[in-house]
């Protein structure tokens, strides 16, 4: 347990201020803060006239929100009890979203209060506890009281914030030490959550093996499609309303609106000539050919006309994709549009699972996002105080190169001028020649005392900062069989044996993590990865064809001679744009990734994935922050579904400059630094 501080008096928070509904003769009782207000009689809002639901006529719309929404089950008793609750919160309005927001706001509650294993919902005390919970004076939910409502929420906001504003004024946030809320969690020992497609929730999984049986290769495939199609169909654009006279789903000629349905590909069967959506894993058939395949069959694609969604998408061999086209006569699918799956914000995925705690360090999803819930929101608070807290972030640290020594130095002697960091990562390769390659590991250990010898060289750094070694395909051991090729992911952290004297000199400041890992810092969750992506992204992406295509680029005369200015600005442009390019190709798979809610968007024959352990590599929910050191893109630093994208590049791979990133937490952003030396 962590020592108490005067942050122990602000995580317990007890609400001094007497209740303004106990009334009390005793002259040593002190009055209410505002007896003025509350001597204000609230305004009545109009009586609601009750309705009696049918049971046909609300199951439509119980169904979708319920089930389709959030994965629980009605039985008959509980419908009924709703159809008269709606019926008399609601009235007439039921019909016009009133019914729809106070059956969400039920089912949220209803999960809230029985989590997980609360999947059947049933009509007896428990869901009368709810409703009495979501219950809200003795009006119904119209125009009116939604604004009187909202308006007394946001004076309970305010005053709820005002207290706490007031309580972080009060609290020295120096005496907060935030080496207690940090944790570091390998992906070798984070917790393995798998995706139940009949609940439509997560469940824990078993214990992961090294060497698993053969049937959990296609389980990860099937895992990840589920997980995927969930969180598309939770999209607004892929839910069908309850009471659609007026509106028609893709392919149909009625209706004025229209919304999405993914159609599974043995449903295409005898349905030649009709437009579809299709939603499955882009791979190569048998015969060489581009195809699509879900857990239900697959079917070849012919992409040439096919044009994409977002600029800003790549689509590899091993991405899912939405496919919209044509089913041919010749039993090909004809596709007109490609598109990554729905991405999610991490705050929407806290409404659906929030109870769950992914990391293990005892704060689940909703704690960042909830004010019902005050641990996680006085959590939130202190996050945002600290203010000078940053983390470093130094890739492709080459020991074996004398300019990397003279970068870290340079680096180290800024954190003694502007204070030291609360973390440092140092991600490799921690060598420029793959190791193994030239079988010299004694030279690679001699590389860590050299960086240890510097180490100690900066007390007053090493004694506040947490070091921490992430390795690359490059580093011990698995280089000595690839020879830095593609190995599987995630990989085992370095070595002990050479990390001797690091361990030494740093002592527990010194942390070894594998690649990836994640980093739990009170509310956020962080994740950090080494690869060469962006040059596989390049290698292997499928060209779509863009509107510009058609376009006839000018071609430059060859025979014209161009002055020294115009050949110095032609060089200049030149230059910018494929800068420019550069940086569009980083946003590129900073989307791609974050879409498909994974780290390998491969095929395992392109970047192979440990089968057990590839809930490390998913991006779902959504990291608060994601760090790519990529060698391969330029560093960059940019935001994609609320998500800061950052990569510090390399460190000493600019002429006598040290390039490397720092990550404020408080504001969830990310700075690109150089330093001269």
């Amino acid at each position: 347990m962590p020592p108490k501080s005067a942050a122990s008096a602000f995580f317990q928070r007890h609400n001094t201020a007497p209740s303004s509904s106990v009334l009390t003769s005793d002259p040593f009782e002190p009055l209410p803060p505002s007896s003025s207000r509350q001597s204000t009689p609230a305004p009545q809002t109009p009586r609601v006239l009750a309705v009696e639901i049918p049971l046909p006529s609300l199951r439509p719309l119980a169904f979708r929100i319920f089930t389709k929404k959030h994965g629980l089950t009605l039985k008959s008793e509980a419908l009924q009890l709703l159809c008269q609750f709606i019926g008399r919160k609601c009235g007439v309005d039921w019909r016009e979203g009133a019914g729809e927001k106070m059956l969400d706001e039920i089912a949220r509650g209803w999960k809230r209060a029985e989590g997980p294993s609360g999947v059947l919902v049933e009509g007896g005390d428990a869901l009368k506890a709810v409703l009495k919970a979501v219950e809200v004076g003795g009006n119904g939910p119209n125009e009116v009281q939604r604004r009187m409502l909202e308006l007394r929420v946001d004076e309970a906001d305010m005053e709820m914030d005002t207290q706490e504003e007031d309580i972080l004024s009060n609290i020295d946030l120096e005496s907060v030490d935030p080496n207690q809320y940090l944790k570091f969690v390998s992906a070798f020992d984070q917790i393995r959550y798998l995706y139940n497609p009949l609940k439509k929730q997560f469940e824990r999984g078993s214990k992961p093996k090294l060497l698993p049986p053969a049937a959990h290769k296609t389980a990860v495939f099937k895992h990840h499609y589920n997980l995927l199609l969930a969180r598309q169909e939770r999209n607004e654009d892929f839910q069908p309303p309850a009471f659609g006279g007026m509106v028609a789903k893709l392919g149909s000629k009625e209706g004025t609106k229209k919304y999405l349905e993914i159609t599974p590909i043995c449903n295409l069967l005898g349905r030649d000539g009709h437009d579809f959506m299709i939603m499955g894993l882009l791979t190569y058939s048998p015969n060489g050919k581009l195809s699509v395949m879900d857990p239900t069959g697959s079917i070849d694609v012919v992409m040439d006309e096919a044009t994409s969604e977002s600029k800003l998408a790549l689509y590899t061999p091993g991405c899912f994709v939405n496919v919209v086209g044509r089913f041919t006569e010749d039993g090909t699918f004809l596709a007109w549009e490609i598109s990554h799956p729905s991405a999610e914000t991490r705050k929407t995925s806290a409404e659906f699972f929030g109870h769950i705690d992914f990391l293990g360090n005892g704060v689940n999803l909703e704690m960042g996002y909830s004010r019902s819930n005050k641990s996680g929101m006085s959590l939130k608070r202190v996050e945002k105080g600290l203010k000078d807290v940053r983390f470093c972030v130094l890739g492709d640290v080459e020991l074996d190169q004398p300019k990397t020594f003279k970068a870290l130095r340079r680096v180290l002697e800024s954190f003694e001028e502007e204070g030291p960091p609360l973390v440092c990562f140092l991600i490799g390769s921690f060598t420029k020649v793959p190791f193994g390659t030239d079988g010299n590991s004694l030279q690679y250990k001699e590389n860590f005392s050299n960086l240890a010898h510097l180490l100690s060289q900066f007390p007053s750094v090493i004694r506040h900062t947490t070091f921490v070694f992430v390795p690359s395909s490059s580093d011990p051991w698995i280089s000595a069989t690839t020879g830095g090729a593609s190995s599987p992911i995630p990989r085992r952290e370095l070595p002990e044996i050479f990390t001797n004297r690091i361990k030494r000199v740093l002592g527990d400041k010194a942390v070894f993590m594998s690649n990836p890992c994640r980093v739990g810092y009170f509310t956020q969750n962080i994740c950090v990865f080494r690869d060469d992506i962006g040059g596989r992204f390049r290698r292997n992406a499928i060209k779509v064809k863009e509107d510009n295509d058609d376009v006839q680029q000018e071609v430059p005369d060859p025979m014209e001679v161009d002055d020294e200015e115009t050949a110095r600005k032609k060089n200049e442009a030149a230059e910018e744009k494929q800068l420019l390019d550069m940086l569009n190709n980083a946003r590129r798979v900073g989307k791609t990734m974050i879409d498909q809610a994974t780290l390998s968007p491969f095929l395992p024959s392109i970047r192979p994935v440990l089968w057990d352990y590839a809930h490390s590599i998913n991006l779902f929910p959504a990291p608060t922050a994601m760090i790519l050191v990529d060698p391969t893109s330029p560093p960059f630093s940019f935001r994609y579904n609320e998500i800061p994208m950052l990569n510090p590049g390399r460190l000493a791979g600019k002429r006598r400059a040290a390039s490397f990133l720092e990550y404020f937490p408080s504001k969830t952003n990310g700075v690109l630094r150089e330093l001269g030396y």
